[in-house]
């Protein structure tokens, strides 16, 4: 373990691949989250259902909606739900039934069969405007609040980097 003094917080390094783990389940739990995306100009937010596969996170998205024009033009997003915030980078893909979105439906099925079944009899699987935005994220972070304010920490994954470690106010004189 390696504690790195950084501004008013403290970094200890940790186990990316432990800390990898957490991530994979956080993102299971939190299936719905915030997608905030923009065109340079515009910044928009709305909640959509996430299908994770490893890491990756797939989103449906009509072809004439907002986040897709503005993934157009901006391929960085966010998500965000809970105590989990996801930085990304997003790429649009084609048709819903297209061969390069079997992993979003294999993985819907194994996830959350009762709605991949009511979707698929909706007929949202076969409507030529549903396309699928993969988004890879680069960096992952889980906020953990604790009884006293100073043991609260941020668990951060640098999928870039394949970094991991721990921000803490360890030592500082909290104020809030």
């Amino acid at each position: 373990m390696v504690i790195v003094s950084c501004g008013c917080m403290s970094r200890v390094e940790l186990s990316y691949n432990e800390l990898k783990e957490e991530m994979l389940e956080a993102l299971l739990k939190h299936r719905l989250l915030v997608l905030a995306t923009s065109d340079g100009e515009n910044v928009t937010a709305r909640t959509v259902r996430c299908v994770p596969d490893g890491l990756k996170v797939y989103v449906a998205a009509n072809k004439n909606s907002n986040e897709w024009n503005q993934v157009q033009e901006n391929p960085n997003v966010a998500l965000a739900g809970g105590n989990l915030q996801i930085e990304a980078v997003a790429s649009l893909k084609g048709q819903v039934s297209d061969d390069e979105n079997k992993p979003y439906l294999e993985s819907f099925k194994r996830i959350d069969p009762e709605r991949y079944l009511d979707w698929e009899r909706r007929g949202h699987f076969a409507n030529p405007l549903s396309h699928i935005l993969e988004i890879n994220p680069s960096k992952m972070s889980l906020y953990f609040s604790m009884p006293s304010p100073e043991d609260s920490h941020i668990s951060v994954l640098d999928v870039e980097n394949q970094k991991a470690y721990k921000l803490t106010r360890k030592g500082e004189k909290v104020t809030f």
